[in-house]
């Protein structure tokens, strides 16, 4: 995948769907997308496809671990990277 920054990714967004953002759009460096935590590499974006609940709660402090410098969710959470909830 092509390297584009989070401010790219968030105007793509804009076009398809609603979305909200907790923290100021970064113009850090996104190399990829995943959505499971396991697979989500050094600079990637995760979107979170299960509800935030408890366990969505742990699976994005996951893929913080495991390198997401951004999150997509369904509602505000509280994390040291910005997140995105749509």
């Amino acid at each position: 995948m092509q390297e584009v920054t989070l401010r790219d990714v968030l105007a793509s967004l804009d076009s398809v769907l609603s979305w909200s953002y907790l923290d100021r759009p970064e113009d850090m460096a996104i190399r990829g997308i995943g959505t499971t935590p396991e697979k989500i590499k050094k600079m990637f974006l995760y979107v979170c496809k299960r509800p935030i609940n408890e366990r969505g709660v742990d699976l994005v402090k996951v893929a913080i671990r495991n390198g997401a410098v951004a999150i997509v969710t369904d509602r505000p959470i509280d994390a040291r990277v910005p997140v995105i909830y749509c």
